[in-house]
């Protein structure tokens, strides 16, 4: 289930979850702390596409520069 607020699409955690490969309680986590653009709705959790993306790539960023950091301590 997704919604339109604001011109933003924002999916349910758990389409979110399934789309991204997360668990929908880290999803749901993820906007509890802020780590993501989130609203409530009731007693769910949506978070905005675009901003849940962004996550991602920034995470997926994070982990290769922490491997290449690994790759050169072992290395030296």
């Amino acid at each position: 289930m997704s919604l339109n607020l604001q011109g933003s699409e924002y999916l349910s955690a758990r389409e979110a979850a399934q789309l991204f490969g997360y668990s929908s309680d880290y999803i749901s986590r993820l906007c509890r702390n802020g780590s993501v653009v989130a609203q409530r709705v009731g007693k769910s959790w949506f978070v905005e596409r675009e901003s849940l993306k962004a996550f991602v790539m920034k995470s997926e960023l994070e982990a290769e520069h922490r491997r290449e950091e690994l790759r050169e301590e072992r290395i030296n």
